[in-house]
């Protein structure tokens, strides 16, 4: 072949790219145009519905987002290894399907992944830019998700670079504390939970997952599992599903009817952790202290005034220092919900001692506390080594 032929050969490749990219793109403008034009339009229409999705349903949750539907989950009696396994092939599929996606769509859809200890595999749906979503474009975003699952195609060099991305995103929150404080809150909390949950559970499975982990995975047995779950997007019956799919809800639902009482023998467990806290001397963890995200899912008056958006302490000496000291964030692990309290400033960080008062106060406001979720624990983490 000639020097002139390969690169006549290469512009028509060139040519049919681009005009197969230009059809995509006049196949979604008009409808992403419609979906933000439906914003305050009037109510939302079947056609902005996720629910006859065969890949997804909508997640309940605040955001525009969804939950995957079509993999299949571990089974409850399936062992460490296979949970193991099913977190990491999910997380490297949401991360490369979703940046997929992001390019075929022309950077319409862009969806941010998230794999939570429940199984679940979890997208949100980012407004950038002008490009403003909402409950329409949510619903188109996922249909062309569900459509570009069943023809996608692992390929070599992005599978690599998926899996580079993950490493380096997990490694980083080893060290985030050094530029941000407050960033190494969350990997505390996470090691805290290595010493509540027992090896072999889920959520300790989940934790425990390192960036390692994720080096050891081979293209091979990757695109063989996914292939598995692929089989099912590409069924002709709409109304089967993998069979451990059916009633998850992604979250644990803020509807359900919350259960309480009085706790007035409510006592503060410690956690000796040999382990540097990133930053944090220890770390107060108070289980089902959060129903829902915002100030009114906490439930007690007390507990309100230490987390954002509102930190207006009580008329009482005690709790305006901790206020002044600590804060909150919420996490959920599988169906557990933690009101992780820790220092604000690194140069003011709370001793353990001072944690320890501060776990105090808050068990003797819970015990005075009417309504108090029977599962409620105070746990104090304290980090003895520290760098």
């Amino acid at each position: 072949m000639s020097f002139r032929s390969a690169i006549q050969r290469r512009v028509f490749y060139i040519d049919i790219r681009t005009v197969l990219r230009l059809l995509v793109l006049s196949w979604i403008a008009p409808s992403i145009a419609t979906a933000q034009g439906h914003v305050g339009a009037g109510p939302v229409t079947e056609a902005c519905s996720v629910q006859d999705n065969k890949a997804f349903q909508r997640r309940l949750a605040p955001g525009h987002e969804i939950t995957a539907r079509f993999i299949s989950k571990p089974l409850p009696n399936d062992g460490a290894d296979k949970m193991k396994k099913y977190f990491i092939y999910s997380r490297i599929l949401g991360r490369y399907a979703s940046r997929q996606l992001y390019n075929y769509s022309l950077r319409r859809c862009s969806f941010g992944p998230e794999v939570a200890a429940s199984f679940d595999l979890h997208f949100e749906l980012y407004s950038v830019g002008n490009n403003v979503h909402n409950e329409c474009s949510l619903s188109y975003c996922a249909r062309l998700f569900s459509s570009f699952l069943e023809s996608m195609v692992i390929d070599k060099a992005s599978f690599a670079s998926t899996v580079d991305a993950i490493t380096k995103s997990i490694r980083d929150t080893d060290s985030a504390h050094l530029r941000n404080f407050r960033l190494g809150v969350p990997r505390a909390a996470r090691e805290a939970y290595r010493h509540i949950y027992r090896s072999g559970t889920q959520e300790r499975t989940f934790i425990e997952i390192s960036a390692d982990d994720f080096h050891a995975v081979t293209l091979e047995e990757f695109v063989g599992w996914f292939s598995a779950q692929q089989g099912f997007l590409r069924s002709d019956s709409r109304s089967s599903a993998p069979p451990q799919q059916l009633g998850s809800a992604g979250t644990p639902s803020s509807n359900e009817a919350i259960s309480c009482e009085a706790s007035p023998k409510l006592n503060v467990n410690e956690l000796n952790i040999d382990h540097d806290g990133w930053g944090q001397n220890a770390l107060i963890l108070i289980k089902d202290g959060f129903k829902e995200s915002g100030l009114s899912g906490i439930t007690n008056r007390e507990l309100r005034a230490l987390c954002p958006p509102s930190e207006v302490a009580p008329d009482d000496e005690r709790w305006q220092e901790m206020a002044s000291k600590i804060s909150c964030i919420r996490e959920t692990v599988n169906q557990d919900r933690w009101l992780v309290l820790f220092s604000k400033k690194e140069a003011q960080a709370a001793t353990a001692s001072d944690m320890r008062r501060y776990a105090d106060t808050i068990v003797q406001a819970l015990r005075e506390d009417k309504c108090v979720r029977p599962n409620t624990q105070v746990l104090l983490a304290i980090f003895s080594r520290q760098k």
